[in-house]
């Protein structure tokens, strides 16, 4: 298959100008609220390539002529670096959307507030689209305090509870369960097959110690002004116990879910490479193995996904994921 590739820099087509020039493009996909990157390595043996200013918007695409161009992302250039000889540029990005104000600390309350009205008014403040998922909308947070902390860490720290990714993606303000993953239009991620033929490498691992049968959460009984306990889940194994406490039993019976769906999810870790690579396999979303014997088969989460293209105009894609929420290994 030939692998195509778009850049564009505010808004210009700079593709046939790097296009002679690229020693290497790589697009990182991240789980979680890490910064999505985007790495230009250029040949610069004649020291004509006149570097793009800091803060430049690039979007990039990568695909196949027989499937067409997949959109990887907005981002932003705040780094440019020179080495050699051979001389080289390389310009680096982070995505778009992780904004410098969304990092800014504040203060102020909220109160009985639900998921969908706190992302809602978060991403308006931001000038993003609100994207939430319909099973965490509604859920209502009852006294929610953000205390010289950043519109990012809080929504980070209330997903936590309930085992949910916040992340800003393409102008859209995200919200959704782990490994329900949703692409940069706010629509679910494909799940992608793979078999033997699609590894150039893979690794797998699958581990039963440490894995806990259920877990345990506080709360503050306002009425009687006593720590009370909710326990979640009765299978085998050790109980582990969340620290915080809660305001609240319902606060604390979900973040005692979650956390055990995320301590199910974390006991299995698959990585490999995908030649050619597949531009679709993102962050959060999954992929089935097949074919790859009883370690290694199975649905994996994806938490990092690598898409390279080099110079032999060969794609590739590095991936990492885990076991799904709520699946044991």
């Amino acid at each position: 298959m030939r692998p195509l590739w778009k850049l564009t820099a505010d808004g210009a087509d700079i593709t046939a100008a790097c296009a002679q020039r690229l020693l290497s493009l790589t697009v990182t996909d991240e789980a979680g609220i890490t910064s999505d990157t985007i790495a230009i390595v250029l040949d610069n043996r004649d020291l004509a390539i006149a570097a793009p200013r800091k803060g430049a918007a690039l979007e990039c695409w990568m695909g196949y002529a027989a499937s067409g161009l997949i959109h990887m992302g907005r981002f932003v250039v705040d780094e440019l670096s020179a080495s050699g000889p051979p001389h080289t540029l390389t310009i680096d990005g982070k995505a778009a959307d992780m904004r410098q104000q969304m990092k800014e600390q504040k203060t102020r309350g909220w109160d009985d507030v639900s998921v969908a009205d706190l992302v809602k008014t978060i991403a308006g403040e931001h000038n993003l689209v609100p994207v939430v998922a319909p099973s965490l909308a509604d859920v209502t947070l009852p006294s929610l305090a953000q205390t010289n902390e950043s519109d990012m860490a809080l929504l980070t720290r209330v997903a936590r509870t309930q085992d949910a990714v916040a992340k800003p993606v393409s102008g859209r303000l995200l919200f959704v369960p782990r490994g329900e993953a949703k692409s940069a239009s706010g629509k679910a991620m494909p799940t992608v097959a793979l078999g033997p033929g699609d590894f150039q490498s893979y690794n797998a691992t699958q581990a039963d110690r440490g894995k806990y049968g259920s877990v345990v959460a506080q709360w503050h009984n306002a009425e009687t002004s006593q720590a009370e306990s909710i326990k979640v889940g009765d299978g085998e194994g050790p109980t582990f116990t969340i620290r915080s406490k809660f305001p609240d039993a319902d606060q604390a019976q979900r973040a005692a879910a979650a956390k055990l769906d995320a301590l199910a999810r974390g006991t299995g870790t698959f990585s490999g490479e995908v030649t050619p690579g597949q531009p679709s396999i993102g962050a959060e979303g999954k992929i089935v193995v097949s074919g790859l014997g009883d370690i290694a088969s199975g649905t994996w989460v994806i938490t990092r996904a690598v898409h390279k293209l080099d110079k032999s105009g060969g794609l590739k894609t590095s991936l990492e994921g885990e076991t799904p929420k709520g699946e044991a290994a």
